[in-house]
């Protein structure tokens, strides 16, 4: 993991201050009420960190488990990797700002075992108790599966999983993201650019949202706008032959085929095999009348 990480340039991350304990108690925290009350499901959910409330079940949740497991040693290991699972996580959440049910898939294990001995103990108390535990653990997971399988249908497609998502977070990003290009595809271009716009101002410094946005003001026709989004897209990943695509685009409906040249140059540099942006080049050099035959062998 480390070398993966000097390999993308990602710092490692600082365990050292209290606030990774704070982090940690907030996913465990928001987590404990996911498993109890589920929520819709989506893709995500947004996170805040520090709140009052995840921090203060997070700080209960360890308390229990501790004692839990300085009481019945059988416990430590189940508690261990509910905990343990959502280190990972805190981290994830407070650099990405969202919850997603996937990050809850390790640590259930350890809450699964913890159900699972508890259960088990029940054998050795008086009947009226172990009839009221069985009852009472009857109905909680029926109250939560009760909205859960109401909810099941958000997942048959793509659109609707993410359509679910917007009905959560309407500035989900990503979500906003993949439903503007279906409807770009098809040609609701009006749209589209509303749902990048709004996800934009969530997340101004993704790339791709950039480039989905260039996009649509190009069919648009919306130059001057396009130009800028196509810019900020290649400013922030200069690696995206897209986005140089896209820029030389703006530049050809501005008039600048010498800056439409060099985008496409670009692109081209990074995808010599990218056909779009090699027909693009070859239609660019009829215009500024390069080479006798308007077109260069790259």
């Amino acid at each position: 993991m480390g070398g993966a990480r000097a390999l993308l340039a990602i710092p490692a991350p600082d365990l050292s201050s209290g606030l990774a304990l704070a982090d940690l108690l907030g996913a465990m925290g928001v987590y404990a009420l996911r498993a109890v009350h589920p929520l819709p499901l989506s893709t995500a959910h947004p996170y805040a960190p520090g709140e009052p409330a995840a921090l203060i079940l997070g700080a209960v949740l360890v308390l229990v488990l501790a004692l839990a497991a300085t009481r019945a040693r059988r416990l430590a290991v189940p508690a261990a990797i509910f905990v343990a699972g959502l280190l990972p996580a805190s981290l994830a959440l407070k650099n990405l700002g969202f919850a997603p049910e996937r990050y809850f898939y390790l640590p259930s294990l350890g809450l699964a075992l913890l159900a699972g001995e508890g259960l088990a103990g029940l054998r050795t108390v008086p009947r009226t108790a172990r009839a009221l535990g069985l009852a009472a653990a009857t109905a909680l997971l029926l109250l939560g599966l009760a909205p859960s399988a109401t909810r099941v249908r958000e997942w048959r497609t793509g659109a609707s999983l993410f359509a679910a998502t917007l009905r959560l977070d309407p500035a989900d990003p990503q979500a906003n993201l993949v439903l503007a290009n279906e409807a770009g595809l098809a040609g609701r271009w009006t749209d589209a650019r509303t749902m990048l716009e709004r996800a934009q101002r969530r997340d101004p410094s993704s790339p791709r949202l950039a480039n989905a946005l260039a996009r649509v003001l190009l069919e648009q026709g919306e130059t001057a706008l396009a130009l800028s989004q196509a810019s900020r897209a290649t400013s922030l990943d200069p690696d995206r032959p897209q986005s140089w695509l896209y820029l030389a685009w703006a530049h050809h409906l501005a008039g600048d085929h010498a800056r439409e040249l060099a985008a496409l140059d670009r692109a081209l540099d990074l995808s010599p095999d990218y056909q779009e942006a090699r027909a693009a080049r070859e239609r660019a050099a009829c215009e500024v009348g390069e080479g006798p035959r308007c077109s260069r062998t790259r």
